[in-house]
């Protein structure tokens, strides 16, 4: 990460607008629904003890936030992903609300960067 404080690679999301303000804002707005979206799926694949679920919608998650540079809901994600292709769902509850917490910072930190 850029700095200690932050949760966003800035330099990351940077390079994914290639420069363009206006594109930025679109990535980031894509981001933040396609992300909730999927929290709200992994939540459902750990109450349906839905393993298949689980690992694919994890992997999707890793790989966007990765792109975002949300490192630390892509590290989460990519957990819940082994979890899932490992089958064992009663383990990925436990990691659902420290990912929802740094979603929660990368959300707040992501709209402070699209006004």
């Amino acid at each position: 990460m850029s700095t200690n404080s932050s949760v966003i690679d800035m330099e990351r999301i940077r390079d994914a607008a290639d420069g363009d303000a206006e594109f930025l804002k679109e990535l980031i707005a894509v981001y933040l629904d396609d992300a909730s979206a999927k929290l709200v799926e992994l939540n459902e694949a750990i109450e349906k003890k839905d393993s298949t679920h689980l690992g694919r919608t994890a992997h999707q998650l890793k790989g966007s936030s990765a792109n975002m540079g949300a490192v630390g809901v892509s590290k989460y994600a990519k957990e819940l992903e082994v979890l899932g292709r490992s089958n064992d769902v009663s383990s990925a509850a436990a990691l659902l609300p420290g990912l929802m917490a740094e979603f929660a910072l990368v959300k707040n930190e992501l709209q402070t960067l699209k006004m």
